[in-house]
């Protein structure tokens, strides 16, 4: 075992058994629990749009994703590629009429 490890394992059991110290990280867990919950239906949401623009639109999920990125934040495509540059240039018309 590294020192690291024994110095983690070591605060990690005196935290654990210092009340006041064991209910804060039992606050902080919950609080992430709460956290990854919503991270997870916020990406079955996202599953569900995705799949929504390909029912009604016929787009690729791969595509729209790339559309997103590039409507999202500007740039981040690599214009180079022939798909981006779609994406590019449809989230910049899209951006424009908002």
């Amino acid at each position: 075992m590294s020192e690291n490890q024994t110095q983690f394992e070591t605060n990690l059991e005196t935290i654990v058994n210092n009340p006041a110290d064991a209910k804060t990280l039992k606050g902080f867990i919950e609080e992430f629990v709460i956290c990854s919950d919503k991270i997870k239906r916020e990406r079955e949401a996202q599953k569900d749009i995705r799949n929504e623009a390909k029912d009604k639109l016929g787009i690729k999920p791969k595509q729209f994703n790339m559309l997103v990125r590039e409507f999202s934040d500007p740039g981040v495509a690599d214009a180079s590629e022939a798909e981006w540059a779609t994406a590019a240039a449809a989230a910049a018309k899209l951006r424009e009429r908002t």
